[in-house]
């Protein structure tokens, strides 16, 4: 029965050892999260806190010192460049299967004041589509709402966008899904 007893005890302190290592990383960790604060890093390393032992109530009081800093940290999004209509040439294709849809669309992009290519016809599709060069996107998005074409048919271009492309940096498909002609 002793070794039972002695067997029992000896897993006893390393169960205990090893909660108190996981405790201790747990605190650790959460440490490190909640030092992030609005987005910067506060340096914490001359942080103390001291309790007060009056009969105050007990509260805790955090004493920092000057050489504390706040470490921000630089994030840089980049908004996609949105050029002025008349710098972006746009090419209108039908491929709605029915006549007059690319002639429409191009008077509507030409009204909006975009310099366009005569249009074409393109093959048949069901979803319109919107085709744009790199660094056009934020362009392209805009003649998607214009010409109300949702703007998960907004890609890139590809190399053959089923009509030419000519100095277009926007190919416009208007497909059978389109409500202009």
């Amino acid at each position: 029965m002793d070794r039972v007893e002695r067997h029992d005890v000896l897993n006893a302190v390393g169960l205990a050892v090893v909660l108190l290592a996981m405790a201790l990383g747990l605190v650790f960790g959460a440490r490190a999260l909640f030092r992030t604060v609005n987005g910067g890093l506060v340096d914490t390393s001359k942080t103390e806190e001291v309790a007060d032992t009056s009969d105050s109530g007990g509260s805790v009081t955090t004493i920092e010192d000057e050489s504390t800093t706040t470490l921000e940290e630089e994030t840089t999004t980049t908004e996609p460049e949105v050029h002025l209509p008349s710098e972006v040439l746009v090419r209108v294709g039908n491929g709605a299967r029915r006549g007059g849809v690319a002639g429409a669309g191009t008077s509507i992009v030409e009204q909006a004041g975009y310099p366009t290519l005569s249009p074409k016809n393109a093959p048949s599709t069901e979803a319109s589509i919107i085709y744009y060069v790199e660094g056009y996107v934020a362009d392209a998005l805009q003649v998607a709402r214009l010409l109300n074409v949702a703007e998960t048919q907004v890609a890139p271009m590809p190399a053959d966008p089923g009509i030419p492309q000519g100095e277009a940096l926007l190919v416009v498909i208007l497909g059978a899904d389109t409500a202009i002609g």
